[in-house]
């Protein structure tokens, strides 16, 4: 069976087991009309450290798991805190985790993070229990390089990891259907003229979810095609299908 290795998983294998039980001090108490409360609880602290305080009275006994850890794209700067006991990983203690170019041990310090995490939560689960991941791009497929970018060829919702450079010689034809959330990047490219090409009968739409993304110095052709700009949740223009036209969208900037 395949499995998966990276940099430090050796030593957070068990690193759940030394992990020390905390007791959880309990601080104030919400119950309306001055009744019982409801036995819920909101921990303020390391989730590491309190998940192995849940164990001794969930262990086994969870239905549903709903986690949102951080994407690991680069952008999200946080920082490994786990005193995991070894020296290599103990370098990276309280420091923030970069982006790609500037730190590149990050996917392997995010699942060292991870793992433990998800033992922990692997104990606290029933038979019949699930683990939900929070993403904010549910369904949504992954795009990285120009390359891949380029070799979009069927409908989809697609989004950007980070930021894309077309070469002088690529032009992108999106199929009809595709949806692009530049995700807060950037497309630039070094061609002059007809970088995307909205061909015949074609609906492409474009949009950012985090407001910042640019298309800088930008030449879209629209071939009898229908190109949506969605600026903003509330906002949207559409270009109506005309005659070959050569649309130009200099620094623009979407949110």
């Amino acid at each position: 069976m395949p499995t998966l290795n990276w940099i430090g998983k050796d030593k957070v294998v068990n690193h759940h087991l030394d992990v020390p039980f905390r007791t959880l001090e309990k601080q104030y108490t919400f119950a309306p009309n001055g009744g019982d409360d409801d036995g819920n609880m909101i921990i303020h602290g390391d989730n590491l450290d309190a998940l192995k305080a849940l164990l001794p009275m969930y262990e086994g006994r969870v239905k549903c798991i709903y986690i949102d850890p951080p994407y690991n794209t680069g952008n999200e700067k946080w920082v490994y805190n786990d005193n995991v006991n070894d020296p290599h990983i103990k370098a990276w203690l309280g420091k923030v985790v970069g982006a790609e170019g500037e730190d590149l041990s990050r996917h392997d310090k995010w699942l060292c993070m991870m793992y433990p995490r998800l033992k922990l939560l692997q104990k606290l689960l029933a038979e019949d229990g699930d683990v939900s991941k929070h993403t904010d791009h549910t369904g949504w497929m992954a795009i990285g390089t120009a390359q891949e970018l380029t070799s979009i060829t069927s409908s989809g919702n697609y989004y950007l990891t980070g930021d894309v450079t077309l070469t002088e010689n690529e032009a992108w034809k999106p199929a009809d259907g595709v949806v692009l959330c530049l995700n807060g990047h950037s497309i630039t490219s070094e061609r002059s003229v007809n970088s995307i090409i909205v061909k015949q009968s074609v609906t492409f739409t474009l949009t950012d979810c985090k407001g910042i993304g640019t298309i800088p110095n930008f030449n879209i052709a629209i071939w009898h095609g229908g190109l949506s700009l969605i600026v903003s949740k509330q906002h949207e223009k559409a270009a109506t299908p005309c005659e070959p036209v050569m649309m130009s969208l200099p620094n623009f900037i979407f949110g």
